[in-house]
This record gives C-alpha cells, structure tokens and sequence, in this order.
C-alpha cells in the first residue's frame, strides 16, 4: 500500500496583510487566514475524493476547532480561519490527518499569530534598540541646548529637532512594543496614542514655534530702532518691557 504523503506548506492567501517566511509560518492578528496543505499520493496530486481533517490547538492548549473537515481543491486542501480566530497571540499547533482510498497521511505543522503578521529578526531588533538609545541621548542634549541657549533662533531650531525626535522614539518605543509586549498589551496602546497626539500636534507645534519667531524678530527690530535713537541697549530692552 502506497503511502500518502501530506507536504505541509500552510500558505495564507486572503485578504489583510498576511506574511509568510521560509523560516517560520507567521500570520497577522485579526485577519482571515486559508491554510493550505497540498496533499500528493503516489508521486502525484491526491484524487478528488481525498479527504483531509484538521484539528487547531491555542497557544494554551485549548482547542480552536476539533477534527474539522477541508475543502478539497484537488491540488491541496483548505481551511480557513475567521478574524475571531486569529485574535489571540502565539503558537497555534496543528493536527492533519488525510484518506485517500486506502491511503492515510498525518503531519503536525504549527503557525504564528503576531500584531503586524512577521516577526522581528535578532537583527533588526538591535538596530531598533540602538536607534532609540541614540534617539533618546539626541533628544536630552537638545533639551540641555535649549535651556543654555541665548540664541532664539538655535533654540527654535533645537526645539523643532528635539519634537522630530520625541516623535520617532515614541514610534520606535511602540514598534518594540507591537512585537514584544503581547502580555502587556496595554503599553502598547498607550505608546500608540502619545505617537498619534505628538504626530497630530506637530503642525500646530511648528505654527506656534513661527509665531514666537517673529515675534522676537519684530521685538529686535523694536530694540535696534530705539537704540539708533540714542538709547542704549540696556534702556531700550527696558522700554521694551515696559510695553
């Protein structure tokens, strides 16, 4: 009796965003997943009354769906995964047994559910993290800066540069967080807001920063006229205060 083999590449093809590797099956949170499994008996496609089972166990073990029967589309089998079904973060393990004829196979493949639908390689999480301590040292120098700056217009320009970089920390502090903290996903959700508040009020922000800029450069102005009149520095600042 041939043996039917079961050659389990778990492809997802539908709708939103869902990503798969080489390495490791990796599916986006909230979405509809198609599991399918091309299914070959004998060297060739499993036959048209092939049937195929599929049983899905949580992360925690509890099961999702019992023993459920595929689709059969001749060259492989499907199932599909509602959004409700993809909601819950982790390791899904799975069970599939097939019947062709007399034939039966079996394997145990398992997928993951993460937030952005890929994982994040030991690479690029370093590079995260170098990004963000350089970021955060950027942001408290130019924080210092401004504070011992006499020059209005570096600080102006230190205060633009020091908002640009809150933004991108809070950013990349959200991305590590996206993809790290399933646990705690609250953080997560707080991070997303404070990106979305700074990002939302940079434009008034920048505004704001222009209307404090010409406001100093009309008070110079203001200052220089009455010192070209014969008074001094100091007396002209003073008049100008008094205003």
């Amino acid at each position: 009796m041939k043996k039917l083999i079961l050659i389990m590449l778990i492809v997802s093809l539908c709708l939103v965003g869902t990503v798969t590797s080489a390495d490791e099956l990796v599916f986006k949170q909230d979405t509809v997943v198609d599991l399918k499994i091309p299914c070959f008996n004998n060297n060739s496609f499993c036959s048209a009354s092939a049937t195929c089972n599929i049983t899905i166990l949580y992360p925690n073990g509890s099961v999702l769906d019992n023993n459920r029967l595929m689709s059969n589309h001749i060259t492989y089998h499907n199932y599909t995964l509602n959004r409700s079904q993809t909601v819950i973060l982790g390791i899904y393990t799975t069970s599939i047994t097939c019947i062709d004829g007399g034939d039966k196979g079996y394997s145990t493949p398992i997928y993951n559910i993460t937030p952005t639908g890929r994982i994040i390689s030991t690479s690029e999480t370093a590079l995260y993290i170098t990004l963000l301590i350089g970021m955060v040292v950027f942001l408290i120098i130019c924080l210092s800066k401004i504070s011992s700056n006499d020059n209005y217009g570096w600080s102006m320009g230190l205060a633009s540069l020091s908002y640009i970089l809150l933004i991108s920390v809070l950013f990349i502090s959200y991305q590590l967080a996206l993809n790290f903290l399933f646990s705690i996903s609250y953080i997560t959700s707080i991070l997303y807001i404070l990106f979305l508040i700074t990002l939302i009020c940079f434009f008034p922000f920048f505004i704001i920063l222009i209307i404090y800029l010409l406001s100093k450069v009309a008070g110079e102005r203001e200052i220089k006229a009455l010192v070209d009149i014969g008074y001094s520095s100091e007396e002209a600042k003073n008049l100008k205060k008094r205003k």
